[in-house]
């Protein structure tokens, strides 16, 4: 079972990481393959596939609400 508190702190880290690295933006919600944001990112996948189908929804719809914040 995937561990809830763990997985909030990566989605928090990834908006910590969009506030303070605004360059690594690109047009339409596509992030670089390099630096913080892409690897955030990128470790979010793994993490919230070991949920159950309402707490992956849950979080899924989090990141996408943060990239569409941010973009």
């Amino acid at each position: 079972m995937a561990d809830l508190d763990r997985i909030n702190n990566v989605i928090d880290a990834l908006e910590t990481a969009l506030i303070i690295h605004p360059e690594e933006k690109l047009l339409h919600g596509e992030y670089r393959g390099y630096g913080p944001v892409a690897d955030i990112v990128t470790s979010i996948g793994p993490l919230i596939s070991e949920l159950d189908s309402e707490e992956f929804r849950i979080c899924d719809l989090r990141v996408d609400n943060l990239l569409r914040r941010y973009e």
